[in-house]
């Protein structure tokens, strides 16, 4: 099930983080959390809020673990209260992505991993999602590692999908609908250093593997993208496009129904390397 929220309001913005290209935030919420967020008109694009919307839902549907996330409202009064430091300005106002800061989280080495038994991390599940969102960012910084006692992973990070620019077209949509494309070896290759980490870890297991893809293909569901649809701030669909954000919807579902093909190119490449 999709979590519909109830937008929280972005209550003091901290500074901008060390990470990113779209310059987030460390904000504190009116839910009581710290936050980092993506403002609309930011370095990258609009299109960035909703692809993180997005994966963030299909990552919460498939339990594959990520940090809190919501949608938080950033009000005119709250940019100036920094005093134009940050180089935010009106344009900047109005519905943000968030993700719940993590105050321990590190990016992933070979180093930590190897000493780490962390069982509730599926390696099958990550890889996977990676493909149905055409993720080539999964790099090192992509991928948190809670230093804290839980020592747990977190997948975050998903601005850029189905393009290594910073924005994609809807041709560039469609070429990503393509069996071909979806069965080439592309995201695993660029992807390579961090699940050759994770792998160090723990190695693949094919039937994992095979289960995690059936498990998704009944979870992600027509009905579940028509229900996330809804719940896509309207703001945002002015600002990227209804035609945009439903041809985005109809790329993922069909990477989804091809899971199976997908699946078995995985399993062929780990054989072949």
């Amino acid at each position: 099930m999709v979590r519909i929220k109830e937008a929280v309001d972005i209550l003091q913005i901290h500074g901008v983080t060390e990470q990113g290209a779209t310059m987030p935030i460390r904000v504190s919420l009116s839910n009581g959390k710290e936050a980092v967020a993506k403002y609309p008109n930011n370095n990258c694009g609009n299109q960035i809020l909703v692809n993180e919307f997005v994966c963030s839902c299909i990552a919460d549907a498939i339990d594959l673990s990520i940090p809190d996330f919501g949608i938080g409202y950033l009000s005119e009064e709250v940019i100036w209260a920094t005093g134009g430091e940050l180089g935010l300005d009106e344009a900047n106002c109005g519905m943000c992505f968030y993700t719940e800061y993590i105050p321990n989280g590190v990016p992933v080495t070979a180093g930590p991993l190897m000493s780490l038994h962390i069982d509730t991390f599926k390696i099958e599940r990550l890889i996977l999602f990676d493909h149905i969102i055409g993720n080539y960012e999964r790099h090192n910084g992509n991928l948190l590692l809670d230093i804290s006692k839980e020592k747990r992973l977190y997948a975050i990070d998903h601005g850029t999908i189905f393009t290594t620019s910073v924005r994609y077209s809807l041709e560039d949509l469609i070429t990503h609908q393509s069996i071909d494309v979806m069965i080439d070896s592309s995201i695993l290759n660029v992807n390579q250093e961090l699940y050759h980490n994770l792998f160090l870890m723990k190695r693949l297991d094919p039937a994992e593997l095979w289960s995690e893809a059936q498990a998704m293909q009944n979870i992600l569901s027509y009905d579940f993208f028509q229900l996330m649809k809804k719940s896509i701030p309207n703001e945002w669909i002015y600002l990227v496009g209804n035609d945009t954000i439903d041809r985005l919807l109809e790329t993922i579902q069909c990477r989804v129904i091809h899971l199976k093909e997908i699946y078995e190119m995985i399993m062929n490449e780990g054989r072949s390397s």
